[in-house]
């Protein structure tokens, strides 16, 4: 090889390697990679961490919290307050030391037909963690994120029951000017702002010899809870199908539990649970009278809501045999 092609060679090498150089080093990122139709501008920003807070401070060695405490990130975004006095508890029963909570904003469970899940999700942990009284959580919403015809007063918080595979609305208060939905938690999950249709579950409440019973606490599945009227009549509202556990509570009377399954969202789907009849609440101390009343109505049933059955007869003079005060 002579020495005019050796030189011509070398050059071409030099100039491919200031080519690739030249290219490298310009704006590379503003061109477009063959078969990519992936911009910078497309990819989604990398989610902050928030950060996590030691607690030990502000608890007592019973769980018991000595100082309000205030667990705000991400600029506001979710804001859990515990309050003095409150129990705050592991989930094997310890004092919690710490809190944590993560946003979670891709492969969501999905929503129940009818719901909307709002912006992202907040997994606090330690998973198990529970709040005697509860803890208030205020979870921000983007309003450009409510969908078209969702009225944004109406919007909840919702928390991942893993058990049923379901969300589950508490009752919450949703403030539309500052764009925030507050409520009341027992318990750390995968909380999220929640737009969902209720279901009305309606029913009465009376003693098992038909008398009107008021102010009774009934509660839907332990969480959301009303009082029945003057009239003992009342309303609680279902934010999730299927089935679903309704107790009735009253201080000298024996708790009633019922079973319910809700089918569908809204008020097509309303559901009734009354607490009469064979359902009624029994009292823990009736005396002679009241257990022979309750005698007669399973002899002389008067009707089929408040007819009582020969067993719960039974439990009605066992009541008055053994009393509980």
């Amino acid at each position: 090889m002579n020495k005019s092609r050796a030189f011509r060679r070398l050059s071409t090498v030099i100039l491919t390697v200031l080519l690739i150089g030249l290219i490298l080093g310009g704006n590379w990122a503003a061109a477009q990679l063959p078969n990519s139709n992936i911009a910078a501008a497309d990819l989604p920003p990398p989610i902050p961490t928030p950060t996590p807070i030691d607690i030990s401070g502000s608890i007592s060695g019973d769980g018991t919290v000595t100082q309000n405490i205030v667990y705000s990130v991400l600029d506001g975004q979710a804001v859990l307050a515990v309050g003095t006095g409150t129990r705050a508890l592991t989930g094997t029963g310890g004092a919690l030391q710490t809190l944590s909570v993560s946003e979670v904003c891709f492969s969501l469970p999905p929503a129940a037909a009818g719901a909307k899940i709002i912006g992202c999700a907040y997994d606090y942990t330690p998973n198990g963690a529970t709040f005697n009284p509860s803890a208030t959580l205020t979870l921000k919403y983007d309003p450009g994120q409510v969908p078209a015809g969702v009225d944004a007063s109406k919007l909840v918080i919702a928390y991942y029951d893993t058990t049923a595979s379901r969300w589950v609305g508490i009752p919450s208060a949703a403030d539309t000017v500052h764009h925030t939905v507050t409520a009341q938690v027992g318990h750390f999950s995968l909380f999220t702002i929640y737009s969902t249709d209720f279901t009305p579950v309606t029913g009465v409440t009376r003693q098992v010899n038909s008398d009107i019973l008021p102010g009774v606490t009934v509660t839907l599945d332990g969480i959301a809870t009303v009082v029945s009227d003057q009239y003992g009549q009342y309303e609680i509202m279902a934010t999730a199908t299927g089935s679903h556990t309704v107790a009735a509570h009253k201080d000298g009377f024996k708790d009633r539990t019922r079973t319910i399954n809700i089918t569908g969202l809204g008020t097509g789907y309303a559901e009734t649970c009354n607490f009469q009849g064979n359902y009624g609440l029994i009292p823990k101390a009736p005396d002679m009278w009241y257990a022979l009343d309750c005698v007669n109505r399973w002899l002389y049933p008067p009707n089929p809501e408040t007819g009582l059955d020969m067993w719960t007869a039974l439990d009605v003079i066992n009541a008055w045999l053994y009393p509980v005060q």
